[in-house]
């Protein structure tokens, strides 16, 4: 009898028991598998940056020009230059021409010429502001393209009231191609935000443990 027991114990423990250690292993394996490749996977698109990211870091590209020439054409119109650049926003150089047009008028010349300037100045920090901050919070982006629909309302504000010329349909166009590029880049800015949202819950789902297999009752040994 105690031989008949020891076989029964024997054949459970080699046949059942070690069936439950090979699966748990098997289950390591294949999470150990999946873990693999979605680390090859982060690292390939780490390396190689995707579509949405280019339009995105294009946006951001189009607001650092808008600044510069901004800056750069604000500069300008205080040095009294006959030189402009047609690629800028249009609300700070707008601004500094009605305050220097009145500014004789009124005779508040350096009052109003330098409140002009100081809100032109504001106004491009803002821009470099926003272009700075999109870096890492891409909310900014959508702020950006709310200022910029703004100076698009002062371009046409100024397209009615200053003289028509070749110039104010290149401005035009600049205008239509900064607004869109940062369109894209909102879109690209919310396509980006769903991109890690997934990924987050791969990788939540791929690091879970999975549930241990329920091991079988020993038999009880019979009465002897």
């Amino acid at each position: 009898m105690r031989s008949l027991t020891a076989y029964i114990i024997t054949f459970f423990w080699s046949n059942v028991y070690g069936d439950v250690i090979l699966g748990c292993m098997k289950i390591r394996k294949a999470e150990e598998e999946k873990k693999a490749m979605f680390g090859k996977k982060k690292d390939a698109r780490a390396r190689v940056p995707s579509s949405t990211e280019t339009r995105y870091q294009s946006a951001r590209s189009s607001l650092l020009l808008v600044v510069v020439l901004t800056a750069i054409n604000l500069l300008l119109l205080v040095m009294r230059s006959s030189t402009q650049f047609l690629f800028s926003a249009s609300f700070p150089s707008y601004l500094y021409i009605i305050a220097d047009e009145f500014a004789d008028y009124l005779g508040m010349g350096t009052v109003l010429r330098l409140g002009a300037l100081a809100v032109g100045v504001c106004d491009i920090g803002l821009y470099l502001l926003f272009w700075f901050l999109s870096k890492n919070a891409r909310g900014f982006m959508t702020a950006s393209l709310v200022l910029f629909c703004a100076d698009c309302l002062t371009y046409l504000f100024g397209f009615l009231i200053f003289e028509f010329d070749a110039s104010s349909v290149i401005e035009a166009v600049f205008h239509i191609w900064v607004l869109w590029t940062l369109i894209a880049g909102v879109r690209a800015a919310r396509d980006l935000k769903c991109q890690e949202q997934t990924a987050m819950m791969m990788a939540s789902t791929m690091t879970a443990e999975p549930e241990a297999p329920a091991q079988p009752e020993k038999p009880q040994s019979p009465a002897m």
